[in-house]
């Protein structure tokens, strides 16, 4: 109730209505006995109390809980009022990141201790945060050199999950990165974004004419070319099957 109303007091009821309510409702064994006390309050009352008086006991029925969503059907508004309604929990919008923890988790990227700056690279993955997948691009393309390997591949890991198409072309260019586990985890990346630029990078990293490619990053590129429905990747693919002097791990990634 909002400050300052005031309460509507409801009219009572009358004794008749009271007792005519009730007499509809209380069973007919019951209203008997009722009756009959009446009665022997109206006789005058005995120097010695009556043990032959019927003697009314409350009679309790067991209350039946609807399961919830019977009770969410059940609930019918009348004309005029408002039904509050409960999201289920798993359709209800998350919280939105505070900015705050975007801009620290920034800044912890540029720690000179790897794995604190691993940890936010993997957090900023989590924010939904367009400057988070701007701070991420920056440390996949690592100018400065100053980044570690960890955190690269944290960065291209976070990207991937934040489904930014602006990182593609961030990502491509890491696919070249000389540490193996980064590199490895840009085409994993270019593989969940979907995106067909990738595909000639892909099939390059597989065919590994100048032999630069790890055996790790050319399996990952295999699997990679797999979700794409493009004739350059079916093509790869079919052909590598088919090699016979290709690595056993590549072949069979390749057929299934």
């Amino acid at each position: 109730m909002s400050k300052g109303s005031k309460k509507t007091a409801k009219p009572k009821a009358s004794t008749s209505q009271r007792t005519a309510k009730r007499h509809t409702t209380v069973p007919a064994a019951t209203a008997a006995a009722t009756i009959a006390r009446s009665e022997s309050a109206i006789a005058p009352s005995p120097t010695t109390p009556s043990t032959d008086a019927p003697v009314v006991t409350a009679v309790f029925t067991p209350v039946q809980v609807a399961p919830v969503e019977e009770a969410a059907s059940a609930v019918v508004a009348e004309p005029g009022t408002t039904v509050a309604v409960v999201t289920p929990l798993e359709t209800a919008p998350e919280p939105a990141v505070d900015g705050q923890i975007v801009i620290g988790l920034i800044r912890d990227l540029g720690d000179e201790d790897a794995d604190v700056a691993r940890e936010a690279a993997l957090s900023l993955g989590e924010t939904g945060s367009s400057a988070a997948v701007d701070a991420l691009i920056g440390v996949l393309e690592n100018a400065d050199g100053f980044y570690h390997s960890v955190v690269r591949s944290a960065a291209a890991s976070s990207l991937a999950k934040l489904g930014d198409k602006r990182a593609v072309a961030s990502l491509l260019s890491a696919v070249n990165d000389t540490t193996a586990e980064a590199s490895a985890e840009a085409v994993r990346a270019l593989a969940d974004l979907g995106d067909a630029r990738a595909v000639d990078t892909l099939v390059g990293v597989v065919q590994n004419v100048t032999g630069f490619f790890r055996p790790v990053v050319r399996l990952a590129a295999v699997h990679a070319l797999g979700g794409f429905d493009a004739p350059r990747a079916e093509a790869e693919l079919a052909y590598l099957a088919a090699d016979a002097n290709e690595d056993s791990l590549i072949r069979d990634a390749a057929g299934d």
